[in-house]
């Protein structure tokens, strides 16, 4: 994500709310640590864990839209969304 939002920002120090990249890096890799081991146990394997890992890969695709917005590029992201969906709902 940060090295797509670096694309977007052409280079410059302070991208996103005006943070430098250090400041963004250490808060997206907190927030990452933080939903992945604190709201998901990884003790209980289950559909939560599943669809967490569909909202990740969803994050990726829609971060990399600005690079390639084709129509397959929407699809395999609502595709994505959709088992996301379908496996909580299993």
């Amino acid at each position: 994500m940060i090295r797509s939002l670096d694309c977007v920002s052409n280079g410059k120090e302070a991208i996103g709310l005006g943070l430098p990249k250090w400041a963004l890096r250490v808060l997206g890799y907190s927030l990452f640590m933080w939903s992945s081991l604190i709201l998901i146990s990884a003790s209980s394997i289950g559909a939560d864990l599943l669809v967490c890992g569909f909202v990740y890969l969803a994050m990726a695709l829609l971060c990399g839209q600005h690079r390639d917005s084709s129509l397959l590029s929407f699809i395999v992201f609502g595709l994505t969304l959709g088992l996301g969906y379908w496996s909580k709902a299993m």
